[in-house]
């Protein structure tokens, strides 16, 4: 993938399938977007809310769509 974005209204399920997906985007710098409570999976994954190249929003605006577009062009987030 070249980014993952988590929508709000995904709880954590404790889905190994789904923290495994995160953590790997995560370890691979890919642009990980969250908004809402979506952000909770992050959090479950162990993957803070302002590490480089993850966007969390309350909800989706023009601002959060620009950055996301961004972090994508970008292909990974070396920082």
């Amino acid at each position: 993938f070249d980014a993952v974005v988590v929508a709000a209204g995904t709880a954590p399920t404790g889905d190994l399938k789904l923290v495994l997906l995160l953590q790997e985007a995560f370890r691979h710098c890919k642009p990980i977007a969250a908004w809402g409570d979506g952000t909770a999976a992050l959090t479950a994954a162990g993957i803070p809310p302002d590490a480089p190249g993850v966007l969390v929003a309350d909800k989706v605006d023009r601002k959060f769509t620009a950055a996301l577009a961004k972090a994508v062009g970008l292909h990974r987030v070396w920082e």
